[in-house]
This record gives structure tokens, C-alpha cells and sequence, in this order.
């Protein structure tokens, strides 16, 4: 089974993900006060090894060199194994009906969820066509 991320490491890759330029983890703390450069240290060389992230760039902070982090350009892709992971773990228990339903939920905006139930409706055939 894969690592999961837990609530601050999906923090802190959301917060880069949404950043238009790499980030260190001193600015990444500045972004939220619940963080501390040794949590985020962490969360990093975490999401380093799962290849969520790469270092972009080697920066000056102050006085010191630091590493400036991005995403991974197939971050979303490994986003999506580890939702499939957890799906998988959770189907004895949620019906692909239900978790359709929450997902379509989601979507406050008419619009938007008109073109996703169009979206879905075609990888449906798609997947009937295929069988």
C-alpha cells in the first residue's frame, strides 16, 4: 500500500500547487501560522520521497542557501493513485453509487456540474463501448 498524506502534507502540497513560483520552506511557513519550519522541513523531505515535489531552485533566505520547491509535473497522476488507493480500501463500505453521489455533491456550481455529469456520462459509455 502506498503512504498516504495526512491534513498538513495536503496542506502545504496545496499551497504549492497554487503558488505560480517555487516556494521555500521559510515562505511556506509565512503562508500559515500553525506551521513551523521543522514541521514543514519534514512535510517536504516527505513529499520528496513520494515524488510529490522537486527542488526547482537553490536560493539565497536571509544569509543561508535554501532549496525552492514545486510540484512535480505528475503530481496530480500520484494524487489520483493514492484517492484509488483509498477508494479501494473503503468499497466493501461505500458503494461506487454513493461515492459518485458525494463526488457530484461537491459541485455547487450548476454549470460546473453539468459539464462533469457530461464528462461522466461519456467515460460510461466509453467503458461500456470497451467491454
Amino acid at each position: 500500500m502506498k503512504q498516504q498524506l495526512k491534513t498538513k502534507e495536503y496542506e502545504v502540497l496545496q499551497i504549492l500547487l497554487k503558488s505560480d513560483v517555487p516556494m521555500t520552506a521559510s515562505e511556506l511557513v509565512k503562508t500559515d501560522k500553525r506551521f513551523t519550519v521543522n514541521i514543514v522541513q519534514a512535510i517536504l523531505r516527505k513529499l520528496l520521497a513520494m515524488k510529490l515535489i522537486e527542488v526547482a531552485d537553490i536560493v539565497y533566505s536571509r544569509n543561508v542557501l535554501s532549496r525552492a520547491y514545486l510540484p512535480a509535473k505528475n503530481a496530480s497522476e500520484i494524487i489520483q493513485e493514492l484517492f484509488s488507493e483509498d477508494v479501494k480500501q473503503f468499497q466493501k463500505l461505500i458503494s461506487k453509487k454513493s461515492l459518485l453521489s458525494a463526488l457530484l455533491d461537491l459541485g455547487s456550481d450548476s454549470e460546473y456540474s453539468e459539464k462533469e455529469i457530461e464528462i461522466l456520462e461519456k467515460y460510461i459509455q466509453d467503458t461500456k463501448n470497451k467491454r
